[in-house]
């Protein structure tokens, strides 16, 4: 309990009890302090909260209740903070959110309730919420979310729901046509299916790294005309779509990386014109089409390292047959990417390079090819190029 010394201080507007070793909140801990806008509780030892607890601060716009020993919370608790825009109750022991918990919130904008023990939450727990603009939900337990969990959540920006044990439904996210971040890293999502996001025409960022994804289809990321980086790395992709990323236009940073792709498409990054880095490392890739990365002329990274490729020689198609690679001396894969700086090709199978594999790349500043099986190099291979290597 706060001593109630602290009672006599009537006109506070802001009150930090954080780090301390405050254990429990009766009714009587902050009665009396109604002209309080900002309360830290945050890194204590509170592991029970009266329900009358924050009665009569109706001014109050901030909360931080994290990093304490909270196993519930009653359903009434925050029913009389009608101008609360942020509450934290992150890093506790919650299992269950009562879905009435946050009815009478309406001003909410921000809420975490992050690294919890939550298993599963009711379908109406943020009905009514319709100011709300970020929900962190990540690092629980949680196996499925009601695809009305969400529903007319309408100014709702981001979401966070990383390090829980999900796959997705269908509809989860249909009315979000405001969702500008979305994280779901961590789960255990096997497939994106058809027009997922196709009411997401906002979303800027997409995370669905650390998954179970195989592979992705014509259509998976339809409607997605505004996404600038998405993380599908460590995943077990297998296999691309030539049109998957047909809505990338303003895609700037892409990362594959540690999957199990032994080929693309050429037309894989065809419409992803606006492109600044790729990550395609430690995946199992043999060959590089010569036109894979055509037309991506704001290219400025790309990171083939930890791969299988043997051969830099403009390799015409993913040709292989009876182990051999077909591959024409005279054509260049990185024609064009006049901003690239650059080049990760470390820790590849590479034994040889053409001369002019890197003509025309100004801006290149940075190739590594440590760790390949290069015997001899060209003299005029970096000719005129402003590197380091």
């Amino acid at each position: 309990m706060i001593d109630e010394i602290w009672l006599n201080f009537e006109n506070l507007t802001e009150l930090n009890f954080s780090d301390n070793n405050i254990q429990s909140l009766d009714a009587k801990s902050l009665f009396g302090f109604t002209e309080l806008t900002f309360i830290n509780l945050s890194s204590n030892q509170i592991s029970i909260a009266d329900k009358d607890i924050f009665s009569g601060l109706c001014n109050l716009t901030h909360l931080f209740l994290g990093y304490n020993r909270l196993h519930s919370l009653d359903c009434k608790i925050f029913n009389e903070l009608k101008n609360l825009t942020h509450i934290s109750v992150n890093n506790n022991q919650l299992e269950v959110i009562n879905e009435n918990t946050f009815k009478s919130l309406h001003r909410l904008k921000y809420l975490n309730i992050s690294y919890n023990h939550i298993i599963s939450i009711h379908e109406n727990t943020f009905k009514g919420l319709t100011n709300i603009e970020a929900i962190n939900l990540s690092n629980n337990k949680l196996t499925k979310i009601d695809r009305s969990l969400f529903r007319d959540l309408i100014r709702l920006k981001e979401i966070d729901l990383s390090k829980n044990k999900l796959d997705l439904d269908l509809n989860l996210f249909n009315d979000l046509t405001d969702l500008i971040y979305l994280n779901l890293e961590y789960n255990a999502i096997t497939q994106i299916s058809r027009n997922i996001f196709k009411s997401n025409r906002r979303l800027q960022q997409l995370r669905l790294g650390y998954n179970r994804i195989k592979q992705l289809d014509r259509n998976a990321f339809n409607g997605l005309y505004e996404l600038k980086e998405l993380h599908i790395d460590n995943n077990l992709l297998e296999s691309i779509s030539f049109d998957a990323f047909h809505s990338f236009m303003k895609l700037e940073i892409i990362y594959l990386n540690n999957n199990r792709l032994k080929s693309l498409n050429l037309k894989t990054f065809e419409s992803c014109i606006k492109l600044k880095q790729i990550h395609l490392d430690q995946n199992q890739l043999i060959s590089i089409d010569k036109d894979l990365f055509n037309g991506l002329t704001s290219l400025e990274q790309l990171n083939l390292s930890f791969n299988r490729i043997t051969s830099l020689h403009g390799i015409i198609a993913n040709l292989t047959h009876n182990s051999f690679i077909y591959t024409m001396k005279d054509r260049k894969i990185f024609t064009g990417l006049t901003k690239l700086k650059r080049i990760d090709l470390s820790n590849n199978r590479i034994k040889s390079i053409n001369y002019n594999i890197f003509d025309g790349l100004k801006m290149l500043k940075d190739v590594d090819l440590s760790n390949n099986l290069l015997s001899t190099l060209n003299q005029n291979l970096f000719q005129n190029l402003p590197i380091r290597w």
